[in-house]
């Protein structure tokens, strides 16, 4: 809804406040507002599935033609082209298609470089020219296009787990208690224990990166530290410093076990092996730079499957990684796209694995995916037989 400039018949303007229905991909299907009589439509939109106006009834427009209609892309029918806009490419309704070739096409080698909206404009809108995104208001909890480390609304990056929007609150601390100064001490550890972990979350849902909080946390308990050594320290200073390190070493504890049980990692190090041997038999030259996790592997993220349709949560998490990190087999923090997106890469590459088994998605730049392809295709004209290495279950 807001405001919109109209023309009276004397030739003066007024602005009126107007009102907008919107349908659920995001395109404004009706402007009304209030008049003298009542109601009044400004104006009417109805589209096919690929953006193409019905005629005949849907003609209303009172003030302003708005040319910024379907998916908020410019309409462009001047010398009869009948065209939207999209950033990267212009878009004919009447055939569902767009005119040039896909930029980021190597992504989509399913599909035709031409397709609208992965041709499910029902439930898919168009991103600048360039891919399909999943339709995803926020609402749906049940939504898999939305992953658990994001929250529901606004898709930021949080650390909660899936356990979304929960308030645990703050104990305050005691000056004294009937216990004694010991038990007095020891409660004021645990409820900074408490609150850390409490603040954490908070800061996570409104998407605060953990390396963030983790570098805001390292600051206070330096300045903690430096009211001490000036003898400005004070008991709650020390119960800071006492529950920062019970805190790091049960984060340590975790954090080695997690490491010695990820079942995971290790299956993925082990078939990599595996397939390097296997390509190496077939073709004792082969470069198989790009066919384990590079020298510059660092975070990832699990795959759902060997599917190359990734989810905008999986593609955000491997951009995030890629930019900081940079390109696992070569470190570079260029994409070489014109999109800017990092290829999600199946490790080990899913051509060269028996089905079934586990893998892990790094960020990859265009020039070492297109490497990959080369060396992957190569090996599978030569006679690769993935069950040759052994199955390897999840």
């Amino acid at each position: 809804e807001g405001f919109v400039e109209t023309t009276l018949d004397n030739g003066n303007y007024s602005y009126e406040y107007v009102y907008q229905y919107k349908d659920h991909l995001g395109n404004v299907r009706l402007n009304y507002a209030k008049g003298p009589n009542g109601l009044v439509i400004k104006e009417e939109n109805n589209y096919y599935p690929f953006g193409l106006k019905h005629k005949g009834y849907n003609n209303v427009i009172v003030g302003r033609d708005h040319k910024f209609d379907y998916l908020n892309q410019e309409f462009h029918d001047d010398l009869g082209l009948n065209w939207h806009s999209f950033k990267w490419r212009f878009a004919d309704p009447s055939i569902g298609r767009f005119f040039g070739s896909d930029p980021i096409a190597e992504e989509f080698y399913y599909q035709t470089n031409y397709q609208f909206a992965s041709n499910n404009p029902i439930w898919k809108i168009e991103l600048e020219g360039l891919e399909g995104e999943p339709v995803n208001d926020g609402t749906d909890l049940n939504d898999s296009d939305t992953a658990w480390y994001l929250n529901r609304v606004g898709n930021k990056k949080i650390l909660t787990f899936g356990l979304h929007n929960i308030d645990f609150g703050i104990v305050e601390r005691r000056e004294a208690s009937l216990a004694g100064p010991v038990a007095t001490y020891g409660f004021n550890v645990g409820a900074a224990i408490y609150n850390s972990i409490s603040l954490t979350w908070r800061g996570g849902m409104n998407g605060q990166t953990l390396t963030d909080q983790v570098a805001d946390g390292v600051q206070g308990l330096g300045e903690t530290v430096q009211r001490i050594e000036n003898g400005e320290g004070t008991i709650q200073d020390a119960e800071n410093l006492t529950a920062g390190g019970v805190t790091f070493a049960v984060a340590r504890t975790l954090r080695i076990s997690t490491t010695r049980s990820s079942t995971a990692t290790s299956q993925t190090a082990t078939v990599a092996q595996q397939v390097v041997a296997e390509a190496q038999r077939l073709n004792p030259n082969v470069n198989t730079t790009t066919l384990t996790p590079g020298p510059n592997a660092s975070r990832s993220i699990p795959a759902r499957s060997t599917s190359t349709r990734f989810t905008r949560a999986e593609r955000s998490a491997i951009n995030e990684i890629g930019e900081t990190d940079g390109c696992h087999t070569c470190g570079s923090r260029n994409s070489g796209r014109a999109s800017g997106n990092f290829t999600p890469d199946h490790q080990p590459p899913s051509a060269l694995v028996p089905n079934g088994t586990s893998q892990m998605l790094y960020p990859q730049c265009l020039a070492c995916s297109a490497s990959q392809g080369g060396t992957v295709s190569g090996l599978v004209r030569r006679g690769y037989d993935p069950n040759f290495i052994g199955p390897v279950q999840q």
